[in-house]
């Protein structure tokens, strides 16, 4: 049995996607979007905010390699192999919602008691004008920034690359 968070999950997604969205509009967000890749296999939670458009995604694959990483099949499991890869897969596919959930209540906290901004909090998953995090875009070049071969006044963005 594992220990990993969620990993024993029976939760439902449809609650968490209602609980997210009654958070969200709370919060103020403009628009709001839930969608599933099912060629990515990931889930994402999607809003615009003070006009930054935000995308949270999970994927399910990842989320279900790491629980079978830590309760692998065996020959004493009840199933064989394909079962219980997929009972994982489903199980992380229940869970994702619920992760985001938790995360976001998190994240949104800390900005409603004041402690960081909007701005600081989620500068992470605003996406550019392609579509992609502005995370993804800065952490391809995190060493040479945190070493101060680069800085972001130095550097421009150009189609999506940091360039001096």
């Amino acid at each position: 049995m594992s220990k990993l968070p969620y990993a024993n999950s029976k939760a439902n997604p449809i609650q968490a996607q209602a609980r997210i969205r009654q958070m969200l509009l709370k919060f103020g967000v403009d628009l709001l979007r839930f969608s599933e890749d099912m060629q990515k296999h990931e889930i994402k939670v999607e809003f615009v905010y003070k006009g930054y458009p935000v995308s949270l995604p999970i994927n399910i694959d990842r989320l279900a390699a790491r629980y079978l990483k830590d309760d692998p099949w065996d020959y004493r499991k009840r199933s064989n192999r394909q079962e219980w890869e997929a009972n994982k897969r489903y199980v992380a596919s229940s869970a994702a919602f619920s992760l985001l959930e938790d995360f976001l209540k998190g994240l949104i906290m800390v900005v409603e008691l004041g402690i960081f901004s909007f701005e600081e909090i989620f500068v992470a998953y605003f996406m550019d004008n392609k579509g992609r995090r502005l995370g993804e875009i800065f952490t391809k070049r995190l060493p040479d920034l945190v070493s101060g071969r680069l800085s972001l006044s130095e550097g421009a963005i150009v189609d999506g690359e940091i360039v001096e």
